[in-house]
């Protein structure tokens, strides 16, 4: 478990201490290439989109949050972006959804986050 840094430690600090904690077991997997970024985000200062009729396309609010739910391998990804909807319960929702899908329970009836 992480333990919350100083409020003045580096954001370099904090993703050093994320890459020490990642369970790479297998020689196959290199932190340097496997890990793309890490992103950090406190949730009073992160960004998540909702659709907008004015910006978006028709459609988009189905495919952009199907494209942030889609898995990779065994990592399913879960947060507000993943439901385009910015709000806490809707993280939550999504969270519970990944569970479920890794669990391979069956998929709920209506929108994946609710």
């Amino acid at each position: 478990m992480l333990r919350p840094l100083h409020t003045s430690a580096k954001l370099e600090a904090l993703h050093a201490r994320i890459r020490e904690r990642l369970p790479f077991r297998r020689e196959d997997h290199r932190l340097d290439r496997d890990i793309a970024a890490i992103t950090v985000n406190r949730w009073g200062h992160g960004y998540s989109y909702a659709g907008s009729t004015l910006f978006d396309k028709e459609g988009d609010d189905e495919k952009i949050p199907a494209a942030a739910r889609k898995r990779v391998g065994r990592i399913a990804f879960a947060n507000a972006d993943a439901a385009w909807d910015p709000y806490v319960h809707a993280a939550i929702d999504e969270a519970r959804r990944a569970v479920d899908e890794l669990a391979g329970k069956p998929k709920k009836a209506g929108k994946a986050s609710g």
